[in-house]
């Protein structure tokens, strides 16, 4: 599910068509239910798609996906790529580990109440923060709660808190570099993580 919409990766490992037998074809498919509201049916999903090998992603810019060229989407129509990678480059190639390999799909979708087409569903960029969090991609400030280290993200936490931009870079600023350690004193680990990810959302 990416901003209420069902989709789904079609993969044909002998290609799409004949035309293109000696690749892999890779599409991204909008499943949308046929019996929703005919109006919200027929209305296209307009968005941006990029697929790519997950190792591949990781090396990826954060806004990758915004480079790339945006579509409308149809219910059952497939998007994608016909010759994404030939067939003996990817059985000798890294990605095929015991006969498999793991794709990565990102998808931007724009809100259809923003006439320039330029906003992005918040839920996509929830989905980023909460990445950071988890990954620790970037991550440039630690703090010791009750024996347990987390790492985060002190332009984060600036943003989303008055309390964190005094401690971080206020006059009386904590932990100018990432080997220095911020302690939370009179806190529980579970409620500072519970607070970490409050502060890494967005939209209620």
């Amino acid at each position: 599910m990416v901003g209420g919409h069902k989709w789904c990766i079609d993969y044909f490992p002998n290609g799409y068509t004949e035309s293109c037998a000696n690749f892999i074809s890779l599409f991204v498919n909008l499943l949308d239910d046929d019996d929703d509201d005919d109006d919200d049916a027929e209305e296209p999903v307009k968005g941006k798609f990029n697929v790519s090998f997950i190792d591949e992603a990781e090396k990826h810019k954060p806004m990758y996906i915004s480079e790339t060229e945006a579509f409308n989407f149809h219910s059952e129509s497939m998007l994608g790529y016909n010759m994404f990678m030939e067939k003996d480059v990817l059985e000798q190639s890294l990605h095929l580990m015991n006969d498999c390999f793991t794709i990565r799909c990102d998808i931007m979708l724009f809100s259809s109440k923003d006439a320039g087409g330029d906003k992005v569903l918040m839920s996509e960029i929830d989905q980023h923060l909460n990445n950071l969090l988890q990954t620790k991609v970037g991550a440039d400030v630690t703090f010791e709660v009750s024996g347990e280290m987390f790492a985060a993200h002190r332009c984060v936490l600036a943003a989303r808190s008055k309390v964190f931009m005094a401690q971080l870079f206020g006059p009386m600023k904590e932990g100018t570099t990432t080997s220095c350690v911020i302690q939370i004193k009179d806190m529980e680990a579970k409620v500072f993580r519970a607070l970490l990810s409050f502060i890494h959302r967005l939209t209620p």
